[in-house]
């Protein structure tokens, strides 16, 4: 994770001390609503490539995940930048229509096979569905945003992956 943190900021193309500096401040601003510090590092460092004051986006990405959640969208702590890059793209009156439109997509996904629960899962299922709807929604926000959000969600989606195949394997090796 801390290297997808830091390749993120990098190329995020502004200036690497301002960006370490907000996110800092955004980190200290997110303590507030949640408490897995190292998860909400990954968040800090997303949304300090976003414009707006530390405390409005933490506070956006709060809503952000009551409403997915509100829509039986839950992102654990790999999918929290996932959260903070939809609380920082989309537009606060729009959230409500983009979080019920993730979810009618990863429902539709659903029906392909290989996506349902014994295929991808509902989580990877739910990343995809997320991908698909920001990248529609984004479609006229900059190349560095959309760079950005894709990179969080495909680094997401790898987390969640590599920590199915430890969980198996350690499982495996408890049998043996």
């Amino acid at each position: 994770e801390d290297l997808v943190n830091i390749t993120l900021m990098a190329l995020s193309g502004i200036d690497p001390e301002s960006v370490v500096a907000k996110a800092e401040q955004n980190f200290a601003e997110l303590k507030a609503y949640y408490h897995l510090k190292n998860k909400i590092q990954y968040l800090s460092c997303m949304l300090s490539i976003f414009e707006g004051f530390p405390a409005e986006l933490a506070k956006g990405a709060k809503e952000t995940q009551e409403c997915l959640k509100s829509y039986g969208i839950r992102y654990d702590s790999y999918g929290m930048p996932i959260i903070g890059a939809i609380s920082a793209l989309v537009k606060k009156q729009d959230r409500d229509m983009v979080c019920a439109t993730i979810r009618d997509v990863s429902d539709d996904l659903k029906k392909i096979r290989g996506m349902g629960s014994m295929g991808a899962g509902k989580r990877i299922r739910n990343m995809i569905a997320t991908a698909i709807v920001i990248d529609a929604y984004a479609a006229d926000s900059s190349s560095r945003v959309k760079n950005s959000v894709s990179s969080a969600i495909i680094s997401a989606i790898i987390a969640a992956e590599i920590a199915c195949i430890v969980a198996a394997s350690a499982a495996a090796s408890a049998r043996a």
